[in-house]
């Protein structure tokens, strides 16, 4: 019987940068029929995607680094980012920091500013909605210290939860969208084939992870975590630690490992 050889990886896709427009302007529509003046979509950074959706979906920005307590007058609002999307005319995208990738971020115009709360303030008056009735997404990602920010300096806007407007245009996915769910999936594959391989009597949680990462880093992925336990902790998808594996109990004949990325 021949052994199956899956194919190699196909070319790294990427999402046209004039989607990123396209996005923005189907936004921009849906505030309009939602009554609304405008959204402003908030993000958090660090090691993950999960926080930072919005403002990466419409703009290609995101801040791997982490959200710090805010040290007044440093900064306040590391590591998140905001954009603010006018009903009419064009978005600003207020970051913290000043090593934004310019070429990947599609955006109208970005601001740095070390006050991320004072710089969201500015850029909705800058673009007249600072009497306005704007949709604001990801409340759940915005400090309630941010929101009292802006709040005090424009007490004449109002904020209203607005997820909804920005999940219905993301849940429909575009065809860059689709192969690159593809792609990410067969990246997944690569990083499995490469723990599986290494599971065997005497070799811990911690090797298996090793390889995973080591394949990981050669193809451009970073995992958030290796979610996986075995033998005595295999009844648990993880645990809540970090590492969530145990990296020093060899493996013992018997034993169920169940890596995932």
């Amino acid at each position: 019987m021949t052994a199956h050889v899956r194919p190699p990886l196909p070319p790294r896709p990427s999402i046209p940068r004039g989607e990123y427009a396209q996005r923005r302007a189907a936004v921009r529509l849906a505030a309009q029929q939602s009554g609304l003046d405008g959204l402003v979509a908030w993000s958090a950074g660090g090691s993950t995607l999960d926080r930072y959706g919005s403002v990466f979906y419409l703009t290609n920005h995101y801040d791997a680094g982490n959200v710090f307590p805010d040290v007044r007058p440093l900064f306040t609002g590391f590591g998140m980012a905001a954009l603010v999307v006018p009903s009419y005319g064009e978005s600003i995208l207020v970051v913290n920091q000043p090593d934004w990738r310019d070429d990947l971020v599609a955006a109208d115009r970005v601001w740095v500013r070390r006050d991320l709360y004072g710089g969201v303030a500015e850029a909705l008056v800058a673009t007249g909605l600072d009497r306005a009735i704007l949709g604001l997404t990801d409340e759940e990602r915005m400090s309630i210290t941010a929101l009292r920010a802006i709040e005090h300096e424009l007490p004449g806007a109002r904020f209203v939860r607005a997820d909804e407007v920005l999940m219905a245009q993301r849940m429909v996915k575009s065809p860059a969208e689709i192969e690159m769910m593809r792609y990410a999936s067969a990246v997944s594959v690569e990083l499995l084939d490469a723990m599986f391989a290494e599971v065997a009597p005497g070799r811990t949680d911690g090797d298996v992870a090793a390889a995973g990462y080591a394949a990981a880093a050669r193809l451009g992925a970073v995992p958030y975590d290796f979610a996986m336990a075995s033998g005595p902790d295999s009844g648990h998808l993880w645990y809540s630690r970090l590492p969530s594996f145990d990296w020093r109990r060899p493996c013992e004949p018997g034993d169920i490992v169940h890596p995932d990325v």
